[in-house]
């Protein structure tokens, strides 16, 4: 019988030691946890920021295009005045 609670008492030091070992991956796995939610949140602010910076280059881009439209229309009306003149005058 003595040697049964040997046995037993064994048994509860490993169990308690296992259960230790459990509540140490618990708290890291936490910890990883909270990081990768950091982390997401991060990311997330980083999609909003270049979704604005992508929605301002594409609003750029067609100014851009727009301008280029009227200075080559100014420079068509500017060629279209310069021909009107005579040949000899500059």
């Amino acid at each position: 019988m003595i040697e049964e609670m040997k046995v037993l008492e064994d048994q509860i030091h490993r169990l308690m030691e296992m259960l230790s070992h459990l509540k140490e991956d618990r708290s890291r796995l936490e910890a990883r946890v909270q990081e990768g939610e950091k982390e997401l949140q991060t990311l997330r602010q980083e999609v909003v920021s270049l979704q604005t910076v992508e929605k301002d280059c594409r609003r750029l881009q067609q100014e851009q295009s727009e301008v280029r439209t009227r200075i080559e229309k100014m420079l068509g009306d500017l060629k279209g005045v310069d021909g009107g003149k005579g040949s000899g005058e500059k």
